[in-house]
């Protein structure tokens, strides 16, 4: 639109728009309040006879194979998926009421509380399912038997008790000491290891980072064998003591830990081991070990003191190795 020149603004401006007659006002008024209360009456009449419907209809008991479809939809392993969107083309139409109209505003309302409702008891059941069947690691850790007593973070179990209670607690525990008896956890399918009587073992850092599991050994003696799926590429094992730090790539090795220092006796290659912190970690020959001492170098021996007992274990796990 091109810009008004001066002479018109001033013409426009001196415009004066006349009162509406009486008998104006008087037929306009009648003519739409007329019209509004046609169209509430229209309304209320629709909505209740919607109303009427609603409560005659008899929900159906709902389908056996609706019941697996929804609990898998909420709970399966694979991510939720969302409904693929209806293209505009294959839409249903919209309702229409006798007179034409759309869906009544009061019919709509109804219908969206009517899906709230359905929604929540939806989400009500999933939290159920979730509830009855728990995500995290308590499946991680597993046991045949308690030969001998055990403490979890100071909480004594005895022995033979039963070894769910005891892998539930497990897997909030943050140690595992052992009393006249040792003890062999397996952790899925990483790793076994067996505690020897009267060690304690630090598992609160197991998963602390996304590349290795972390084990700290407290006192005592512990033997360890790599699982069938285990993969130091992936996921190193490393084990801590007071005076060690060691990796395990794929082998069968054992701590021993004493006052004056920690061994580390290695039944296969792939074990490394220093000092803690070392950047640079030295690789223990198999069937040799390591001696590492806070108050004298590091000792490299031949013919371990304790291949016997990673042999055995060795041979306890071989079925599960494989």
């Amino acid at each position: 639109m091109e810009p008004r020149d001066r002479k018109t603004e001033d013409l426009l401006d001196a415009l004066r728009t006349p009162a509406a007659r009486p008998e104006f006002k008087a037929r306009l008024r009648s003519e739409f309040v007329g019209a509004e209360a046609d169209a509430d009456a229209s309304v209320q009449a629709s909505v209740e006879g919607l109303a009427t419907a609603l409560d005659a209809l008899e929900v159906p008991a709902a389908r056996a194979e609706f019941k697996v479809q929804l609990r898998d939809r909420f709970v399966g392993g694979d991510a939720v998926r969302r409904p693929r969107p209806v293209s505009r083309a294959r839409r249903a139409p919209r309702a229409r009421s006798e007179d034409g109209r759309g869906v009544p505003r009061g019919a709509r309302s109804q219908r969206r509380r009517l899906r709230f409702v359905v929604g929540g008891v939806l989400a009500a059941a999933a939290a159920i399912l979730l509830v009855i069947r728990p995500i995290g690691s308590s499946a991680r850790w597993a046991t045949d038997s308690i030969p001998g007593e055990v403490w979890l973070d100071g909480v004594s179990f005895a022995a033979n008790t039963d070894t769910d209670d005891f892998l539930r607690s497990l897997a909030e525990a943050r140690q595992v000491r052992t009393g006249g008896e040792g003890m062999l956890l397996r952790y899925a399918d990483q790793f076994a290891v067996a505690l020897e009587p009267k060690s304690t073992l630090d598992i609160s850092a197991i998963e602390a980072t996304p590349t290795h599991w972390k084990l700290n050994g407290i006192n005592g003696s512990f033997r360890v064998v790599t699982g069938p799926g285990y993969d130091a590429d992936v996921r190193m094992l490393q084990f801590t003591s007071p005076h060690a730090l060691v990796e395990a790539r794929g082998t069968v090795f054992g701590i021993d830990i004493d006052t004056g220092g920690t061994c580390t006796c290695c039944l296969r290659e792939r074990t490394y081991g220093g000092f803690p912190h070392a950047s640079d970690l030295d690789e223990v020959p198999a069937r040799c070990s390591l001696y590492l001492s806070a108050t004298a170098d590091p000792r490299m021996c031949v013919n371990a003191p304790h291949l016997g007992d990673l042999e055995e274990l060795d041979k306890r796990v071989i079925h599960w190795r494989e």
